[in-house]
Parts: structure tokens; sequence; C-alpha cells
């Protein structure tokens, strides 16, 4: 059931966020700070503790200059000793109904393993996001006169310049900046409209100069696996994430989400 954001609910849904996925409670409590009180929680609860849950994110789709407006399901979490009873269907369904009822266009998510897709397929989620794998095998690393962003502005700035690709709200975004933040992620200045994760992701605005994301690529040293949003010179295009559509518009489109909130 959808549940109303409520400071009682926190220390249970901390545990289970702590028993499925295993994250440190300082950084669970970044999402609890920042967008807890803004999401949508949909969760069941037995004997006064949450054994299923998880939660709708405010996010957007600019595809070819238009805005779609929807939700990304986010930390889809059941407790072991409770899988297998249809709980996370129920909360699926609902969700979509309610997603429904409130006229958006979309729900996005990004399933945790490849054998996940085929289960949020059968409740009628598509494959429709994608991002490109670029390796590199480099001995050297010369990121000389690139400059660290330290300002979430920044980053939203470069973040929310590219179409076709899902984008967070702000405070969406200041989430992620600050997950990235608390696990030492430096976040690299790799162009006039692009940024470098290190070890994670190159995203690449539009009208980006392609010779300077070339020659930032080059400058990486070391055997390294980068997932880009653009598909330069050699690269392999793998799946991202599902969209279920409410909206004729969204169908067969290609779009590209950051992996910051896996």
């Amino acid at each position: 059931m959808l549940i109303k954001a409520d400071e009682k609910y926190i220390p249970s849904l901390i545990k289970l966020w702590n028993e499925v996925f295993g994250d440190d409670e300082k950084y669970i409590r970044l999402f609890f700070k920042k967008l807890y009180f803004l999401s949508e929680c949909f969760a069941i609860i037995e004997n006064e503790e949450i054994i299923s849950a998880f939660y709708l994110l405010k996010c957007s789709i600019k595809y070819d200059g238009k805005i779609y407006k929807g939700r990304y399901l986010y930390a889809a979490a059941t407790l072991p000793t409770h899988r297998g009873k249809g709980l996370m269907s129920a909360l699926l369904n609902e969700s979509i109904e309610y997603s429904r009822k409130e006229k958006l266009d979309f729900i996005a998510l990004v399933p945790a393993g490849d054998s996940l897709y085929d289960y949020y397929g059968r409740f009628g989620f598509i494959e429709s996001m994608y991002k490109y794998k670029y390796s590199t095998n480099r001995s050297c690393v010369t990121l000389r006169g690139y400059h660290e962003i330290d300002e979430v502005t920044g980053f939203c700035k470069i973040r929310n310049s590219a179409d076709n690709m899902l984008i967070y709200d702000d405070n969406g975004l200041e989430y992620a900046f600050d997950c990235l933040k608390f696990s030492d992620n430096k976040i690299i200045c790799a162009g006039e409209k692009s940024y470098y994760i290190d070890g994670e992701e190159l995203f690449i605005g539009d009208y980006e100069d392609k010779d300077s994301v070339m020659n930032f690529l080059s400058s990486l040293g070391g055997e390294r696996t980068i997932f880009s949003n653009r598909p330069y010179d050699d690269c392999e295009k793998i799946r991202n994430g599902m969209l279920y559509t409410f909206n004729e518009e969204l169908k067969n489109k290609e779009i590209y989400m950051n992996i910051a909130l896996d």
C-alpha cells in the first residue's frame, strides 16, 4: 500500500534496506535526509515491521525537446524471509495503477540483475534504456588540465544539458551528487558539457565537441571500463533499464539514464 512518509517508519525502512542491500547506515540515511519525504513509498507492513517496500522518485524524460513526467522506481526490497509470497508483485501493480491515476507518462526502473528483466517484463515494463561501454588500456594517466566538479550546481547544469534521457529533479540530482561524494567518487569536468565519474560514467552533453571527449578518454590510464551516453568509436551497447509507458509517444524510444541511482 502507499504509505504517508513518516518518521515512525524510518527505522524499519532502514533495517529493510540494510538487510537486502548491505549498505552502510550512514549512506542509507542520505536518502532519508534528501528524498524520503519527497517520494511516494509503497510498503507492506506486518506486525509493525515493513517487510517489502520501494520508493517512487520524481523524474522526467526529455526527448526531442519535449518533457514527459514520470517516476523512477527505487530501492525495491523484500526481506528474504518473506520472498515468494507475491508481495513485490502486489506493490508493483498498485504503483502502476497509482501512476496511471496521477496521469504520469511513465515509470522507469533499473533491474538489479539480468534475470529481473523477465520479472519486470511480466508487469508490462519494456527494455528501453541503454548505455555504451568503453574499455581503456593505457599505461599512464595524464589528467592535467581537468578539474574536479565539487559543487552540485555545476553537476546539475551539465546533467540537464542533454536530450533523449531521463532526468531527476534538483532534489534527486543533489542526492545523486551526495551519494557519489559519500563514496569518494571524483567528478571530473571532461569538457564544457561533459563530466567523468572516476571508473564509472562519462557523461557527454549535447553539442559537445567529439575531439575534446576523445582527448579525455585517451588521457585515462590503466585497464578500466567506462559507461557513457554516447556511442563514439569502439563501444558496446548494453541495456540499462526499463520503462512502463502510459504515453504512446514514449514507446519504442531509446532513453539514457545515468548510473548514479542504480
